[in-house]
């Protein structure tokens, strides 16, 4: 798995354990500026809340001439 994250590019953005000292739980992204965190538990797994920054894409309004 790390040699095909590494091949595509990903990194790998969970830098703490997530269930029993061990790292399960991943993001693997390209995108800039991403985070993620660990949170408290749920179960036997900790959280992870990844933050993804996204821009909208410029809307751009066509006016156009509609004959009855």
């Amino acid at each position: 798995m790390k040699d095909v994250s590494e091949e595509l590019g990903l990194q790998q953005k969970v830098q703490q354990q997530t269930r029993q000292g061990h790292l399960l739980d991943l993001v693997l992204t390209n995108i800039p500026g991403t985070n993620a965190k660990v949170r408290p538990a749920i179960s036997d797994h900790e959280l992870v809340l990844a933050e993804l920054k996204f821009t909208m894409p410029k809307r751009e309004i066509v006016k156009r001439k509609v004959w009855l």
